[in-house]
């Protein structure tokens, strides 16, 4: 009997097992495997949807009534020249294109363009002096995208404004901005 093979011990085995017993144990496994897949699942399908819900991870704004708006339209003007700052050699250099918004009625806006066709070298001096001291002063990229627009606009109005036309840019857009060390 020890040398009886494998085969023939799996024979014996069976042949010890009644036959209705093991047509049983057939049909219960599919449902068990079945059971142990979906049963967790389930739960957590239920567990999930019986949590309440997340705060929300940022505040939600106030409702501020905006300011009233004028009816004159806005345009949008680009400046045909870059405008490049270098202060020292070894101090960065910054190369910027720009766009200014004004806001008025084309039939205003034809004097305000000879205003500044005449004065292009003293508003091109005040806007390179503002950019030339912020770059002074260390600013780079994201510094210059906040502060210079608003420096730039109030040197260009105390320059081409009038008593009747004190802001005639509303903003200025920085549309490229190159940074060089």
């Amino acid at each position: 009997m020890a040398g009886k093979g494998r085969k023939a011990k799996v024979a014996e085995a069976k042949a010890a097992v009644p036959a209705g017993a093991e047509a049983g144990r057939e049909g219960w496994l599919p449902v068990a495997g079945f059971g142990l897949v979906v049963l967790p699942v389930a739960a957590s399908v239920i567990g999930l949807l019986s949590m309440q819900p997340p705060a929300p991870l940022v505040a939600v704004p106030e409702v501020v009534a905006a300011p009233e708006e004028s009816p004159l339209p806005l345009h949008y003007v680009d400046l045909p020249d870059p405008l490049t700052v270098a202060v020292a050699p070894d101090k960065p250099r910054a190369e910027m294109s720009l766009a200014l918004v004004v806001r008025g009625e084309l039939e205003d806006l034809v004097p305000l363009k000879d205003r500044v066709m005449v004065k292009a070298d003293v508003v091109y001096a005040a806007m390179l002096q503002q950019a030339q001291d912020l770059v002074v002063e260390g600013a780079e990229g994201a510094a210059l995208h906040s502060e210079l627009p608003l420096r730039l606009r109030d040197a260009i109005n105390r320059t081409i404004g009038t008593p009747d036309w004190p802001e005639p840019v509303v903003e200025v857009l920085i549309t490229s901005l190159v940074m060089q060390r």
